[in-house]
């Protein structure tokens, strides 16, 4: 009889600590996403790689999918997609496998301002380039609840100015923000001016050493 008390006793125990788990959030399942993404924009203000790697358990993204359909998509791919009808000619989506536990976003193509994912802003005027990405902050993909960890970094072309990275490698070129569960995501941005580039009339380089070679020939023979 004993036995059978503290047996009831102890079931009762370990529902109210998962119940206080639950409510406290120590029980929450949905933060298991950890992201790892970097952009590469090229001279002419153009994305050449965007990589996004997004892992997550098979219940994360089984409440993914209820996400997608809660939406009015038929699949996470459709949900990831939705700026472009569903279509890959600029961006590409693997699908997630319970082995690798990973969902795979990228791009296809160089991207242009025009053609990018809504939640990305890139302006390229008068050498100024401006890039921000409110992908993660405002859960475009995944909502902010679910994010356990996030290392995002931007290749620029020309050393950055205005940012609000965690840290901007020696030369300038990278920034990186790195954020832990609990910490919050911002609007990610940076700023840069990339020099002019200096571009030469077709056929410059031959006229300019004819000239010189001309001029060495006449002062040779002026010396005669």
């Amino acid at each position: 009889m004993i036995k059978k008390r503290f047996t009831v006793l102890g079931l009762v125990s370990g529902l109210v600590l998962c119940l206080m788990m639950f409510v406290t959030g120590c029980g929450d399942l949905s933060k298991t996403v950890i992201i790892k993404n970097q952009v590469v924009i090229d001279s002419h203000g153009n994305i050449t790689e965007y990589y996004s790697e997004i892992n997550m358990p098979q219940n994360t993204y089984q409440q993914m999918e209820k996400l997608a359909q809660s939406e009015g998509y038929s699949s996470v791919r459709e949900f990831f997609l939705r700026d472009f009808g569903g279509s890959n000619k600029y961006f590409g989506y693997n699908e997630y496998e319970e082995k690798g536990k990973t969902i795979i976003f990228k791009n296809l193509i160089d991207i242009d301002s025009a053609h990018t994912i809504k939640s990305i802003t890139l302006n390229f005027e008068n050498n100024e380039l401006s890039f921000n990405d409110s992908t993660f902050a405002a859960s475009y993909f995944i909502p902010k609840s679910y994010i356990k960890s996030l290392d995002y970094s931007v290749i620029s072309p020309a050393k950055i100015g205005q940012n609000n990275a965690n840290q901007i490698s020696r030369d300038g070129l990278k920034a990186t923000w790195t954020k832990k569960e609990g910490e919050d995501i911002p609007v990610l941005y940076i700023m840069s001016r990339v020099p002019v580039q200096q571009t030469l009339i077709p056929g410059f380089e031959t006229v300019l050493a004819i000239i010189v070679i001309g001029g060495a020939f006449l002062l040779a023979s002026k010396k005669k």
